[in-house]
């Protein structure tokens, strides 16, 4: 049976123990600094929800995770 990577990630981690956090890195980091530059640019007083799930979605690697 084929897992996608985040499937694998989840179970790896379930057989250990551990819980799944998100690790610093550079998309993770880029991601951040869209979504305060799209509420800026938009003149949002607050980078809400919204701002970050757009952000995301405009990540190839975040998109690449959701699509396989």
């Amino acid at each position: 049976m084929k897992y996608s990577k985040w499937e694998r990630l989840k179970r790896q981690e379930q057989k250990e123990g551990n819980k799944i956090m998100l690790e610093p890195n550079k998309d993770l980091e880029q991601i951040f600094e869209n979504a305060v530059q799209v509420a800026s640019l938009n003149k949002h007083e607050y980078v809400t929800l919204e701002h970050f799930l757009y952000s995301m979605l405009n990540n190839n690697s975040f998109v690449e995770l959701l699509t396989t």
